[in-house]
């Protein structure tokens, strides 16, 4: 994380502006990224998805590369080369971050060269309120922090029934070698499979069973990710400007409504 993220303050921001990214290159780094659950159905249709272990639980994340500091849709002038975009990357120079006492912060980073007095995104209007674009990618992100809060919920049911199994990946490239990720986890198929129906119905009330079948069915996914991997080592990486609609921050994919229906599970 940047040694430059800052809560938003009046006394901080108040004569400062920010504006919107118009490049994905600050996510170019990144192998994997955290998703929550409303958004696993739309994700799940391009992307792996596995969890990481964190001190506050499992935690589902996209895998987006298969080398180290390497994301494979991220193009070399910010274009993002894929469908769907993590909801993570959507409020960017904003983002939730957390104080040493656990408090959490709405935050900006101001080395992200989106912070500064020439910039046309006033923080603040002229009552001190959150100007009324900040208000809106502050509501986006305290909805995406209920979501995380609901998915870890959805996680500790996996764990409590011994569902999530470590997951070493070994994809093999058009090369002949091949890409090894670890550190990551997935669902345990056959431990699934062995449920009692007792104890497979209690998984379904407790309203697991989408995340379940979004993760397995992601993985097939993971060649066209070493594909891209390829591409992204190989080529010159095509010049294309970059478009924002993939990327724009919107909450309907939030809704019930906007997503994958899973009828009864």
């Amino acid at each position: 994380m940047s040694s430059a993220i800052f809560p938003v303050s009046i006394s901080r921001h108040q004569s400062l502006a920010w504006g919107n990214f118009s490049s994905y290159e600050f996510a170019a780094a990144d192998t994997v990224c955290p998703v929550v659950m409303a958004e696993m159905a739309k994700a799940a249709c391009e992307l792996p998805l596995a969890f990481i272990a964190r001190d506050d639980g499992f935690m589902p994340v996209a895998v987006l590369g298969l080398t180290a500091d390497k994301n494979a849709f991220v193009g070399a002038n910010g274009l993002w080369e894929g469908s769907y975009v993590p909801a993570q990357y959507r409020g960017y120079p904003f983002l939730i971050a957390r104080s040493a006492e656990g408090e959490q912060l709405f935050c900006v980073d101001e080395q992200s060269g989106l912070v500064g007095a020439q910039l046309d995104q006033a923080f603040f209007d002229q009552d001190n309120n959150l100007s009324p674009e900040l208000q809106r990618i502050f509501d986006f992100w305290a909805r995406l922090e209920a979501d995380r809060i609901q998915t870890l919920r959805l996680t500790a049911v996996l764990q409590q029934y011994e569902l999530i199994e470590p997951w070493e990946i070994t994809v093999e490239n058009e090369e002949g070698g091949s890409y090894q990720l670890t550190g990551l986890y997935r669902i345990n198929e056959t431990r699934l499979n062995e449920l009692s129906d007792e104890l497979f119905a209690q998984v379904r009330a407790q309203g697991a069973l989408p995340m379940i079948y979004c993760q397995l069915f992601s993985m097939q996914h993971l060649q066209s990710v070493a594909r891209k991997a390829a591409q992204r080592l190989s080529e010159g990486e095509s010049q294309v400007s970059l478009t924002d609609a993939k990327g724009e921050l919107d909450l309907e994919f939030l809704n019930q409504d906007s997503t994958i229906n899973f009828g009864g599970l």
